[in-house]
């Protein structure tokens, strides 16, 4: 047996027994892993806390996108138009602003906190704004 077939055989036998089929093939795997295995009740550390908060800004957006699902086809012509040229505004805005808190952080591990939690506080005050406009057609 040559050297090279030595090392194939050596391989296809050592292989199994190394657990790489055992790990997450990607990082974002593990991620979830462990984001699943996250009680937001009591965080504990500061992946926790930026896990949480990064919950919490996503429900934040689920929240506004129901009620700008709700209110946009409840508009016509331009005012439709007019909403979606605001939204579309207000996402550059959210995005802006957020970059900027994160950068109060500096690049410490606080930094997805202070994005997280400014998301969710820009998007509430939005579907607040939201919530308004659908009112005002209710009436």
């Amino acid at each position: 047996m040559n050297q090279a077939s030595f090392f194939g055989v050596l391989v296809a036998i050592a292989l199994p027994f190394t657990g790489i089929g055992l790990q997450p093939s990607t990082a974002q795997e593990g991620q979830q892993l462990i984001a699943q295995r996250i009680n937001c009740t009591n965080p504990n550390s500061t992946v926790e806390i930026n896990e949480c908060s990064r919950r919490d800004a996503a429900e934040s957006d689920r929240k506004l996108n129901q009620v700008y699902q709700q209110l946009r086809p409840r508009l016509v012509g331009q005012q439709r138009q007019r909403l979606t040229d605001a939204q579309l505004a207000w996402i550059k805005f959210r995005d802006t602003t957020c970059e900027y808190e994160r950068g109060e952080w500096g690049n410490g591990t606080g930094a997805p906190y202070g994005y997280s939690i400014c998301l969710d506080r820009v998007t509430r005050q939005r579907t607040e704004d939201l919530e308004r406009y659908l009112e005002r057609l209710n009436q």
